[in-house]
């Protein structure tokens, strides 16, 4: 009986034992190693304050994005109908962004100097955002860049003096004049807006106040009589 018992263990453990060997050999092999080692990811530095990007004229060097394409589409086809009084200029190209404004300031340079009305528009966009508190000092240094320009002479040739006006013109001659003056005119009337209705933080204002006091020096009369008025005016206040 003690005989049985241990020749049925014997077996039993054979069997057991060729299971085993079955089911080791039938384990599926896998090239995914069981640790996956992850490169460490740089972290990102942390954004610029959006208050910090205005004083500095920060983020111009950002890429345009699909909004300022289609403002600067929108400019465009404004400046080739000529028709400042599109309700588009108020309602697409207001609360500009930095790379458009760069965009805007490089166009300003493009424009031909005879081309008064296209170059005013570029302006009045820069200026309208110093006046209602969006401005950047880069949009500063333009405004005073243009004030600083030398006066258009003639529509012909800027740097030509007219031939002469007619009989039949002179009535037109103030007009003539606004309009040669029409970029820098532009200019002013956006800096006396800013001063006027408060919207400046301090140092903007007296960034304002510094290029009014440069445009005394300007080669353009016009200018220096302007800016002379608009600083009588806030020193008053």
């Amino acid at each position: 009986m003690k005989l049985l018992k241990g020749i049925a263990f014997v077996v039993l453990l054979a069997g057991l034992v060729l299971l085993g060997r079955h089911f080791l050999l039938n384990i599926p092999k896998t090239d995914t190693p069981l640790t996956t080692q992850v490169s460490p990811t740089p972290s990102s530095p942390a954004p610029t304050p959006a208050s910090e990007m205005v004083e500095a004229g920060g983020g111009s060097d950002a890429p345009l994005q699909a909004r300022d394409r289609e403002q600067i589409r929108v400019l465009d086809e404004i400046l080739e109908s000529k028709n400042d009084n599109d309700p588009r200029m108020d309602r697409l190209l207001r609360d500009l962004s930095e790379p458009f404004k760069k965009e805007l300031r490089a166009k300003y340079a493009r424009i031909p100097a005879e081309k008064r009305n296209d170059r005013g528009t570029v302006v009045f966009l820069v200026g309208r955002e110093i006046a209602e508190g969006r401005g950047s000092t880069a949009d500063l240094q333009f405004l005073k860049d243009v004030l600083m320009e030398k006066p258009c002479l003639s529509l012909e040739d800027c740097s030509k003096s007219p031939s002469g006006v007619g009989p039949d013109e002179q009535h037109l001659e103030a007009i003539h004049e606004t309009t040669l003056h029409y970029p820098q005119l532009m200019d002013l009337r956006y800096l006396k807006i800013a001063l006027e209705q408060g919207s400046l933080s301090p140092v903007m204002r007296e960034a304002v106040l510094a290029i009014l006091e440069s445009a005394r020096q300007s080669p353009n009369p016009r200018v220096v009589a302007d800016a002379d008025a608009t600083l009588g005016t806030s020193n008053d206040k």
